[in-house]
């Protein structure tokens, strides 16, 4: 069972002070891209928010992939900023 994101977690991030990479992909069926989107708008700058195209969920875990890996590289050795 999938749960929605609630307000609550929105309201959570908000707060939050640590920089944001959010990574998604628009072939997530497990959790829908909007979901993602939600979280990355309710964070405070400085955040990023990266859509990969055509890996399923948890694509990362199923071995090196370069198109996951390379902004999540890259955001820690720019050390989280976004420009």
């Amino acid at each position: 069972m999938r749960f929605p994101i609630s307000g609550t977690k929105g309201a959570a991030i908000s707060h939050s002070h640590s920089p944001l990479l959010a990574v998604h992909s628009d072939a997530d069926h497990a959790n829908p891209i909007w979901m993602g989107e939600r979280i990355y708008q309710a964070a405070p700058e400085p955040k990023q928010f990266v859509i990969l195209h055509s890996l399923p969920h948890n694509a990362a875990y199923r071995g090196p992939i370069h198109q996951w890996w390379a902004p999540v590289i890259k955001f820690l050795e720019e050390g989280g900023t976004t420009d």
